[in-house]
């Protein structure tokens, strides 16, 4: 069975680590977003073969949804299961939505990761590590573990990334240049990869599988999506008669407000194509003359919502001067002093 294979390959890793230095890890996935874990519900009978597989998969800590889930399928309450996901080159921040997210009964009924150890490794997969369903990297560990105690919060938690990206990429090139085989040869694939161990937990109240929603760095910034008061909005435009509120149709519903700041003059730079995103500007609307400041907004139609504050602690990026909706490779980015974060 492709799972008994995948335990089969954790042996394999322990094994080679003690002798060698060197792990094993094999990801599922693409590149940008390789992920796996040491175990997922309702995989006992493949790995992520079954419907109960599929949605409790690994593939979930990835999906930009803070509604599903990866759910471990030890048969204790979590702690030792592990999840491995891909690290991107803009790692100035870690995000984590610890438990399940699709309900606050959902969360409070699993169990949720209370203290965690994350490990970076770099790897590098040559030719013929792969498989019908994960690529395997030979990887070295980057000195020392981090530990973070998470909060028992039914939300997204942002910490700053602890390790400097120049000193994982000087470990990555270690590596390339240690399996490269020819210069006339290609490189082979590589990259850069997070382990997550679950050290405590929080208790559930119905069920003991751990959960974690998602995980994500400072490359992107995810929105809550789960219960916008907005769905639908079009024909987004700042109130002619109240340059302080802005208001959108809704889904039988005309000139809606969903967002009001009373004493500012709001005025709308561009908006995404998708009606997701805006980018606002506002100004002080109180008497004076001169020259008045002014202050860029990242406002998510949706939920109605302006997100600088979340934005910076998701992305370790201030939002302090204009900034541009650009898209780019089939998704949106927030270009930002030339730094490109996806929006999601």
């Amino acid at each position: 069975m492709i799972f008994r294979w995948f335990l089969a390959l954790l042996s394999l890793t322990a094994a080679t680590a003690l002798a060698q230095d060197w792990v094993e890890i094999a990801l599922s996935g693409a590149e940008g977003q390789y992920h796996n874990a040491s175990s997922q519900l309702g995989a006992s009978e493949g790995w992520e073969d079954t419907e109960a597989g599929r949605k409790y998969g690994a593939a979930n800590l990835v999906d930009w949804d803070f509604s599903t889930t990866w759910a471990e399928g030890d048969p204790g309450d979590g702690i030792g299961q592990t999840v491995w996901i891909e690290i991107p080159r803009d790692c100035r921040a870690f995000n984590i939505f610890s438990g399940y997210g699709k309900s606050r009964g959902l969360y409070l009924k699993n169990n949720r990761p209370k203290r965690i150890k994350l490990s970076c490794y770099a790897g590098v997969s040559p030719p013929g590590y792969v498989t019908e369903i994960a690529r395997c990297f030979r990887a070295l560990k980057y000195p020392g573990d981090l530990y973070f105690d998470l909060k028992d919060t039914f939300g997204l938690q942002s910490f700053s990334f602890p390790v400097a990206y120049q000193d994982l990429e000087d470990l990555l090139h270690k590596v390339q240049a240690g399996s490269r085989p020819s210069d006339s040869l290609p490189p082979d694939p590589s990259c850069l990869i997070l382990r997550l161990d679950i050290v405590e937990v929080y208790r559930g109240t119905k069920w003991n599988d751990a959960c974690i929603s998602e995980v994500f760095f400072g490359s992107i910034y995810v929105a809550d999506d789960r219960r916008p008061g907005f769905a639908g909005a079009k024909n987004i435009r700042v109130d002619p008669k109240n340059e302080g509120r802005i208001l959108a149709d809704l889904p039988g519903k005309k000139n809606v407000v969903i967002y009001s700041d009373p004493g500012y003059v709001l005025v709308l730079a561009e908006i995404s194509p998708s009606l997701r995103w805006a980018t606002v500007m506002r100004m002080d609307a109180g008497p004076g003359a001169g020259r008045r400041q002014t202050e860029w907004l990242l406002f998510d139609i949706p939920n109605g919502k302006v997100v600088n504050r979340e934005f910076e602690k998701a992305t370790g990026i201030p939002l302090s001067g204009p900034f541009f909706l650009v898209q780019k490779g089939g998704r949106l980015v927030l270009d930002v002093s030339s730094i490109e974060i996806s929006l999601y």
